[in-house]
């Protein structure tokens, strides 16, 4: 069984001329078109559009997957000096509430290097911020109502991290209206 090839020249599809085998038998057939063939070949410019949206998703995939997504900063809720409105007394012969005032002064670079005190003798004294949560969690429910105003006063020159620590330790221990002392003129 053998099959006889014929070789058609593929140019000459693209011109409207007969097509013919090689052996220069007579023509298979002509398709019509409105170009005719002047000689030599002209070359078109075209753009390989796969090859482009190829590339600009395996750009998109790799900018995707090396993106770092970091999180975001946390949002504190607390009260800032100056926006607290006047309050009505529920009960007319109750006494005015004093916030406990746990100041805050650094000692050094660490992150240890901090000092706690305050102004409440329920407190007692405070050699941490883990000493802080569970003093004031172990006097909240018993002596201390979880909506009683706490106040957090950072002395001059003490590094943020160490009143935002402050800060942590008295929401972790449950008390809900936490605010910053407004800053001393100085």
């Amino acid at each position: 069984m053998s099959a006889k090839t014929t070789g058609v020249d593929l140019r000459s599809l693209d011109w409207g001329e007969p097509v013919v085998e090689r052996s220069g038998e007579q023509p298979l057939g002509r398709r019509t078109s409105t170009r005719r063939h002047t000689g030599a070949r002209k070359a078109s410019m075209a753009l390989n559009f796969t090859a482009m949206i190829d590339v600009v998703f395996l750009l998109l995939l790799y900018f995707m997957l090396t993106a770092d997504f970091a999180k975001q900063e946390d949002a504190f809720s607390l009260d800032l000096p100056g926006q607290g409105a006047a309050e009505v007394a529920d009960d007319p012969f109750a006494l005015p509430e004093q916030p406990i005032l746990v100041s805050v002064r650094s000692s050094g670079d660490g992150r240890a290097d901090y000092a706690l005190t305050t102004d409440s003798p329920l407190v007692g004294e405070l050699n941490g911020y883990e000493a802080l949560t569970t003093t004031l969690g172990a006097l909240r429910g018993d002596l201390l109502a979880s909506d009683h105003e706490m106040v957090i006063a950072p002395e001059p020159g003490t590094r943020w991290e160490h009143t935002l620590g402050a800060y942590n330790a008295v929401t972790r221990a449950g008390f809900e209206r936490v605010r910053f002392a407004r800053p001393s003129g100085g």
